[in-house]
């Protein structure tokens, strides 16, 4: 899976898209410009495409349907879009969307053109997300599967340090402060004993308000502390 698949009914712009991914990505890519053409080219069972950059207002899918279809087809998504609208960007993101782009601004196909090149890379990324909260992994975990990263599971320092014994090649770890068993605390001090910053980066995931907390764990040695009610583009 190594093609881009570019939808979007504006000829100029599917081709300049075409072009600067061509010449700066060094990625083939197919345009469809219209939704039926983009399900004609995603019908086989073996997908060549590994994201999609989705116009919102096809001519025959005008309130984003085909960002539903490309991913129920478990195909990478990036709205690209010619406005902004808050609340359109907040229902796409919580749809499961790798990000919104507005294509206004040369800055913005460079931002686009990073982000390709980021969900390409990432699939071959291992992160791994520790919390006794079956529904906080779920919604962390659906987060990182749409920017098409690998995620194991753990349910508290403990289980976390197994999975990193048997995956020494995980490469990130977000990890919940209050946990049974070993606790965020104690689990970040533990994986510093055997992974070096450049080995492994920690994030520690927290509904905990102590103002005193994120300094503690940075000086224990994690990268960064983040509010579990952060917004999804934060969080990303």
């Amino acid at each position: 899976m190594n093609k881009v698949l570019i939808v979007e009914d504006s000829r100029f712009i599917s081709e300049g898209l075409r072009s600067w991914i061509a010449e700066y990505l060094h990625f083939e890519a197919d345009v469809a410009r219209s939704f039926q053409e983009a399900k004609a080219l995603t019908a086989g069972e073996q997908l060549p495409y590994f994201v999609a950059l989705i116009d919102l207002n096809l001519p025959d899918a005008p309130e984003g349907q085909a960002v539903d279809y490309m991913l129920s087809r478990g195909i990478g998504t990036i709205v690209v879009t010619g406005s902004y609208d808050d609340t359109t960007r907040r229902a796409m993101m919580a749809k499961g969307i790798v990000d919104y782009v507005v294509k206004r601004h040369p800055n913005d196909v460079v931002h686009l053109l990073k982000l390709i090149r980021r969900i390409h890379n990432n699939h071959t990324t291992k992160i791994l997300l520790v919390d006794d909260s079956p529904g906080m992994r779920r919604y962390f975990r659906k987060l990182l599967l749409a920017q098409r990263l690998q995620v194991l599971e753990a349910e508290n320092g403990v289980e976390a340090l197994k999975v990193i014994e048997a995956n020494p090649d995980i490469t990130l770890m977000l990890t919940d402060f209050h946990m049974p068993v070993m606790d965020g605390y104690a689990l970040v001090q533990e994986v510093r004993k055997q992974f070096h910053e450049d080995c492994m980066a920690i994030m520690v995931l927290s509904q905990d308000e102590d103002k005193d907390n994120p300094p503690r764990f940075l000086k224990a040695g994690a990268n960064d502390f983040v509010r579990k009610t952060a917004t999804i583009d934060e969080f990303i």
